[in-house]
């Protein structure tokens, strides 16, 4: 397997099939109760999303270990910015919209 093969986002699901503009990603298999089985479709479906943020924040965190932040803010600023980041991740995963 190519660790760095991805397939773009943004990725959706309809409870039962998760799909990229680009086509078929996967088929949730409906195991538990039907809500699950949509919980289980928005977290695939927030993949791309949730690979974004993590990419995003430890290049911010490099930033700021190798003393390279050029982003002129503060600290508390960039952590909020972080954190914003993330947060926004988790809200999609969780069923929010974008």
């Amino acid at each position: 397997m190519n660790p760095n093969y991805t397939t773009d986002g943004p990725w959706s699901s309809d409870s039962e099939f998760v799909s990229s503009p680009d086509g078929f990603i996967a088929q949730v298999v409906e195991r538990d109760t039907p809500r699950e089985t949509e919980a289980n479709g928005r977290l695939i479906a927030s993949a791309p999303d949730l690979l974004a943020a993590c990419e995003a924040v430890v290049n911010d965190c490099d930033a700021i270990l190798d003393g390279d932040d050029m982003s002129g803010m503060s600290d508390q600023e960039l952590f909020s910015a972080i954190r914003r980041t993330l947060t926004f991740a988790i809200f999609k995963a969780k069923g929010g919209a974008a």
